[in-house]
C-alpha cells in the first residue's frame, strides 16, 4: 500500500480521501444544493422468467438492474492521483438511492438484491463537479400481477413492475428510465412464456399523504402463453376419452346386462372428466367474474357425457321393450325401418328379415319390387347355373288358389312352388355377392308365398269360429285374458267379444287336445310364437338403429366442441398479434414525431 518513498499508492490514497468522513457522509443525499433533485437513471435487462404462478397471481423475474447518478462530494483531480479517472467503492460506504420495487411480494430487500460495489468515474475532465456512480447488481423479484384467464390456455397477460423511491419524493429524486425498454438480448426463452414486449414508463402520481408527487418507473411486461402443452395433453386425450365412452354408449349390445354396463361407463367417465377438471382448476386462480375458456371446454364435454348417459337410459328402455311383446307403431316402424335404416345402411338380422317375410312387411333394405325381380330374371338363371347343387335346399311352399269364395273353404287346392334358398356358407369373393342378389331377388316371390302361407293358417284358426272375415290382422290378434282357453265359460261360444287384449308373453302352451279344436289352438301358438319372436327382434333393431343415430351425433358434437376450442384460440392470438402491430405504427409514429419535433 506504500510506495518507495512512504507515500500511500495513488488508488489507496484515493480511497482514503474519497471516504474520509470529514469529507464525505453517506447519510445526506449527495448536492451542493438540496432544492434541486438527484436525477437517477434507471435500466433493467431481463434474463430469465423463473415462474408465474397462476393461483398465487404472482411473477418471478431475473434481472440485472444498473442505477446511474451524480454524486457531488465524490469529485477529485485525476493529475493528483496517477490519473486516475475511476474507481470500485463499497456500496455501504457511499450514499445510495432507495429504490424500491412497490408492488414486491417479498419486503426483506436482502432476499431479492444482491448489492456488490459500485463504480465511481470523475467529472474532472468534464469541467463539472463531484462523479458519476454506476451502481450494478443481480435481482429475484417476485412481484403481484393480476392474471386474465378468460382465454386460458390462450391467454396473454400484462404485468407491470412499479419501481420509485420509498420515502422521497420529485423534489429529492427524479427517476428516468436511460431507454424506454428493457434489454432483452440476454433472455432465456421460457417453455410456456413468449415476451411479447418489455417496456419501462415514466409516471408521476400523487399520494395522500404528501403534497409533492412520486417519480414511478412502471416496467410493463407483455407475455402469452404457448397453447401446444395443453391442446396435446389435455384437450385431445379429453376428447379422444369422451370419442371412446360415446363409442361405448351406442354401440349395439344384444343383452340387457351390457346395456346396463354402458350406465356405469357413462358414471366412470363423469368421474374422469371431473378429476380432469379438478386438476386445471387448481392452477388457475379462484374468481366468479368469467368462466375461462378452458372450463368451458370441460364444462361442454362433461355437459356431453351426461346427456349421453341420459340416452344410453333411453335406449335400454327401449331395448327392455321386446319382454312386453308390444308392436311397434307403424308411423315409427316406417320411419326408422323404411327411412333412417336405409340412409345408414343399416341391415336387420337374418331372423327378422325372414319374418318380415313370412308375415309380408316389408321395410327399408328387404323391400323389393316385382319389377325389379323381373328385370334381373335373366342374371338370375346365370348364376343358378353356377351353384352347386349340394348348397341349394328347396322347400314346399302351400299356396290357396282363392280365398275369397266361402264355398271353396272346405276344400283348398294348393299349388307346390319350389324356391331355391341358397347357402353361401361354402362360397366366397364374387360368388358370394351373386348369392347374396340372388336370394334379395326372390325375396318378393318367397314373400307373396309367404302371406299365403300365414293366411291360410289363420283361416285355420278362424274356421272353427266362424269369423265373419277370412282375413285377420295378424299383429292385433285377441287372445282369452286367461290361460286356460278351454274354460267352461267360453265353451260353445263364438262371441270374440268376451276375449280382451293381453299381453302375449302371459299366454301358456296349449295342450294338444283331438278334434279340430286343437289343431286350431296349436296354430295359435305357432302365431302367438311367431309374433312375439318378431316383436322382440324389431324393438332391438330399433335400438341399434337409434344408437347409430346418437353415436354420429354425439361423436361430431364431441368433434365440434374440441375444433371451437382449438379455433376460437387461435382466433384470439390473431387478435393479439394484430394489436402489437397496431402498437407499434403508433409507437414508430410518436416516436418520429418527437425527433421532428427536437429537429425543429
Amino acid at each position: 500500500m506504500l510506495q518507495p518513498n512512504g507515500e500511500f499508492l495513488p488508488h489507496v490514497r484515493l480511497a482514503k480521501d474519497l471516504l474520509d468522513k470529514k469529507r464525505y457522509d453517506k447519510r445526506v443525499r449527495p448536492v451542493i444544493d438540496q432544492t434541486k433533485p438527484t436525477k437517477v437513471l434507471f435500466t433493467m435487462s431481463l434474463y430469465q422468467i423463473l415462474a408465474i404462478n397462476d393461483k398465487q397471481q404472482s411473477l418471478d423475474l431475473n434481472v440485472w438492474i444498473i442505477q446511474k447518478w451524480r454524486d457531488e462530494f465524490l469529485g477529485w483531480n485525476p493529475t493528483k492521483y496517477g490519473f486516475i479517472n475511476s474507481t470500485i467503492l463499497p456500496f455501504e460506504s457511499i450514499w445510495l438511492p432507495d429504490t424500491y420495487v412497490y408492488n414486491s411480494v417479498i419486503m426483506n430487500r436482502q432476499e431479492t438484491e444482491r448489492y456488490i460495489n459500485v463504480v465511481v468515474n470523475t467529472n474532472y475532465w468534464k469541467k463539472e463537479k463531484g462523479a458519476d456512480i454506476t451502481f450494478m447488481y443481480p435481482a429475484l423479484y417476485r412481484t403481484t400481477c393480476r392474471l386474465n384467464i378468460k382465454y386460458f390456455p390462450y391467454d396473454q397477460q400484462y404485468c407491470t413492475i412499479i419501481i420509485s423511491s420509498w420515502t422521497s419524493d420529485k423534489a429529492s429524486i427524479d427517476y428516468q428510465p436511460e431507454y424506454n425498454f428493457v434489454n432483452l438480448q440476454n433472455y432465456i426463452p421460457n417453455e410456456e412464456w413468449i415476451v411479447i414486449s418489455f417496456d419501462i414508463q415514466r409516471v408521476e402520481q400523487k399520494f395522500v399523504c404528501c403534497p409533492e408527487p412520486w417519480v414511478l418507473l412502471e416496467c410493463n411486461l407483455v407475455i402469452r402463453r404457448k397453447p401446444l402443452y395443453y391442446i396435446v395433453n389435455l384437450v385431445v386425450p379429453t376428447s379422444i376419452i369422451t370419442l371412446v365412452a360415446v363409442t361405448g354408449f351406442f354401440t349395439p349390445a344384444s343383452t340387457s346386462n351390457e346395456r346396463r354396463e354402458k350406465l356405469s361407463l357413462g358414471i366412470d367417465a363423469l368421474l374422469a372428466m371431473s378429476i380432469l377438471m379438478m386438476m386445471v382448476s387448481e392452477q388457475m386462480p379462484t374468481t366468479s367474474d368469467y368462466v375461462p375458456l378452458f372450463g368451458l371446454f370441460y364444462l361442454a364435454i362433461i355437459v356431453i357425457i351426461f346427456v349421453g348417459t341420459i340416452f344410453t337410459a333411453f335406449i335400454l328402455n327401449i331395448h327392455l321393450q321386446k319382454q312386453y311383446n308390444r308392436p311397434i307403431s307403424p308411423f315409427i316402424a316406417y320411419i326408422f325401418f323404411h327411412k333412417i335404416a336405409v340412409w345408414l345402411k343399416l341391415q336387420p338380422s337374418a331372423n327378422l328379415s325372414e319374418l318380415w317375410r313370412e308375415t309380408g312387411a316389408q321395410y327399408g333394405m328387404n323391400k323389393i319390387s316385382k319389377i325389379k325381380w323381373l328385370q334381373n330374371r335373366d342374371r338370375r338363371d346365370k348364376i343358378k347355373k353356377k351353384i352347386s347343387k349340394d348348397n341349394m335346399k328347396s322347400v314346399q311352399i302351400e299356396k290357396i288358389r282363392d280365398f275369397s269364395k266361402p264355398d271353396n273353404l272346405s276344400t283348398l287346392n294348393l299349388m307346390n312352388m319350389q324356391i331355391p334358398l341358397i347357402d353361401g356358407e361354402n362360397n366366397s369373393g364374387r360368388d358370394n355377392q351373386q348369392i347374396n342378389n340372388l336370394n334379395g331377388d326372390l325375396t318378393w316371390r318367397a314373400s307373396n308365398n309367404a302371406k299365403s302361407n300365414w293366411r291360410r293358417l289363420a283361416f285355420k284358426v278362424c274356421r272353427n269360429n266362424d269369423c265373419a272375415d277370412s282375413s285377420i290382422n295378424l299383429t292385433e290378434y285377441k287372445y282369452p285374458l286367461e290361460s286356460n282357453i278351454f274354460n267352461e265359460q267360453y265353451k260353445g261360444t263364438n262371441d270374440t267379444s268376451t276375449y280382451k287384449h293381453a299381453p302375449i308373453s302371459t299366454l301358456t302352451s296349449f295342450t294338444a287336445q283331438p278334434s279340430v279344436k286343437s289343431q286350431k289352438y296349436n296354430d295359435v301358438d305357432e302365431l302367438d310364437q311367431k309374433l312375439r319372436r318378431r316383436y322382440a327382434l324389431e324393438w332391438e333393431f330399433l335400438a341399434a338403429i337409434v344408437d347409430r343415430i346418437l353415436l354420429i351425433v354425439f361423436s361430431i358434437l364431441v368433434i365440434v366442441v374440441t375444433v371451437l376450442m382449438i379455433g376460437i384460440g387461435e382466433a384470439i392470438h390473431l387478435s393479439y398479434a394484430q394489436q402489437d402491430m397496431n402498437n407499434l405504427m403508433n409507437n414508430g409514429n410518436n416516436s418520429s414525431s418527437k425527433t421532428n419535433d427536437v429537429a425543429l
